[in-house]
């Protein structure tokens, strides 16, 4: 059986490596990638900017990588 798509969420922090700060992104695409052993794992394409340098980066980054920012919807006057 293979495992269900990620949610639909949009808008996620993308964890970096070493402790480094959570930086805002937004999923474009899902993709699923195959492993030697074990379940496919999902990859979501990520856009983000990167602070350090002012550019826009977009890169493939494990799910278990990514936190959903969840909002409700504003309300209507």
């Amino acid at each position: 059986m293979e495992p269900a798509q990620p949610a639909r969420v949009r808008n996620v922090w993308v964890l970096g490596a070493f402790n480094a700060a959570p930086r805002p992104g937004l999923v474009i695409a899902w993709r699923q990638v195959a492993q030697l052993s074990g379940p496919n794992l999902w990859q979501a394409m990520v856009v983000h900017v990167d602070d350090r340098y002012g550019t826009t980066q977009a890169e493939w980054v494990f799910a278990n990588y990514l936190v959903p920012v969840r909002s409700k919807p504003p309300l209507l006057p």
